[in-house]
């Protein structure tokens, strides 16, 4: 097959439609982390998937009209919930990684009915410890660890001073890592 014949091909590739029905086992993996974490309403935290939205619903509140740190975490929990859910499929995720899930939340964002609660971010933290066992997770975080779980995960702190970007830059250089250009 010659690339044109590969490109035919692959404009033809049908995907299944998003339903309900076919999101019911990622939203029950999501509903399951939101209550273990004490996500907004840690009694009945209901999830579900609008066809009409392409999105989740918490309750009766829209993903998208939750703030930005709240949306961070549903994302975050999203993402993890596929990688549960793949976890005994014939094929599997095997890792994630995950860039600022928890940077924009704030311990005392306020929501319509009251205050988050302070440990949500260490709770989540917490439900990764305790549910990610032969998949690996990676998260690229400027929000610090509680000291109980530093000493129980792998966690490497980079710093200006310990090499990950290299002491010598300035503002008007740039650095290339992987393919990325992350300029400094």
């Amino acid at each position: 097959i010659n690339v044109t014949d590969k490109k035919k091909a692959a404009s033809k590739v049908v995907f299944q439609e998003l339903t309900s029905a076919l999101m019911a086992p990622i939203v029950q993996e999501i509903e399951d982390i939101l209550k273990a974490i004490s996500f907004d309403n840690p009694k009945d935290p209901k999830i579900g998937f609008s066809e009409t939205l392409l999105d989740f619903v918490i309750g009766t509140k829209n993903r998208k009209d939750y703030g930005k740190g709240y949306r961070a975490i549903l994302y975050a929990s999203f993402v993890i919930a596929l990688l549960q859910y793949f976890r005994n499929k014939s094929f599997q995720i095997g890792f994630v990684l995950i860039d600022s899930p928890l940077n924009p939340y704030k311990a005392d964002e306020t929501k319509d009915d009251g205050v988050v609660p302070n440990n949500l971010a260490d709770n989540f933290y917490q439900y990764l410890h305790e549910n990610i066992k032969n998949e690996q997770v990676i998260l690229i975080e400027n929000t610090p660890l509680s000291r109980e779980l530093r000493k129980s995960v792998n966690h490497y702190e980079f710093t200006r001073e310990n090499g990950f970007l290299p002491k010598h830059l300035n503002k008007k250089d740039s650095v290339k890592i992987w393919n990325i250009k992350i300029d400094y």
